[in-house]
């Protein structure tokens, strides 16, 4: 147990819960042992310290870098990165996504976030209720040609058919593994900076452009419930215009 983090710890004794609840509800067991709350450990560290969100240079050296110079249009490590930068997408929304994702609502292309998979799989699933929602896809991505690597898949294929599922189902946990050890290849990864490091600097690029708070958390899928979790992203200093700082493809 020492060697997990107090979040992976507190998801076995959740889970561990919810299966003896399942007992209990089933007449399995006479009453529940404990509650989650009095056997939760607590997590030393905050979790505004635990992401830092990139700064500029960092960006210029991950969007100059092999990858993006060789134009691996057809990996998921050139895509991914830059819709986590645009939109702000969590790893694994992006990840899942079926080529049937992408659409066209009221002449505004965009991405549907959604448990339900097109695919003919239980192979999805989200965070939370808010994270339901359908996204507009940033300009910049069209720039980049999305929508043409998009409409050459396979119509009931996932978007990125090189990404393939972790043991825990999730879409994102080897494709994490891949892009962090990129990341640490370029020299831009630590304690801080990951994958996840994009979502934070989505939020920087929100505070910059004085997005109203609600219209923030629609498009991030925050919850509607808690404002702390939105402003604990982010490193609450404002950046300069991304869009110099990646190299244009055309």
């Amino acid at each position: 147990m020492a060697k997990l983090s107090p979040t992976g710890v507190n998801n076995y004794l959740r889970w561990l819960l919810t299966f003896l609840g399942w007992c209990h509800r089933k007449g399995k067991m006479v009453k529940m042992p404990t509650a989650y709350a009095e056997i939760k450990i607590a997590d030393p560290v905050r979790k505004q310290d635990k992401r830092a969100a990139f700064s500029n240079d960092q960006l210029n050296v991950i969007f100059r870098s092999r990858v993006y110079r060789d134009q691996e249009r057809d990996s998921s490590m050139f895509w991914v990165p830059l819709i986590a930068l645009w939109n702000g997408m969590r790893s694994n929304e992006i990840c899942q996504l079926d080529v049937a994702d992408i659409k066209l609502e009221e002449n505004v292309w965009g991405f549907d976030i959604t448990h339900i998979s097109a695919t003919g799989s239980n192979d999805k699933s989200v965070k939370t209720g808010s994270s339901i929602r359908f996204v507009p896809m940033h300009p910049r991505l069209i720039d980049f040609g999305l929508l043409d690597f998009h409409s050459a898949r396979p119509k009931t294929a996932k978007l990125f058919g090189d990404i393939t599922r972790g043991s825990d189902g999730y879409y994102s946990t080897n494709f994490s593994k891949k892009v962090n050890r990129y990341l640490k290849e370029i020299g831009v990864h630590g304690p801080k900076l990951k994958f996840h490091s994009f979502r934070h600097t989505f939020r920087d690029a929100l505070r910059k452009g004085r997005v109203d708070t609600e219209m923030g958390k629609a498009l991030g899928g925050w919850t509607g419930r808690k404002v702390d979790t939105f402003d604990d992203y982010g490193n609450g200093y404002e950046v300069n215009d991304l869009k110099d700082e990646i190299t244009r493809v055309d």
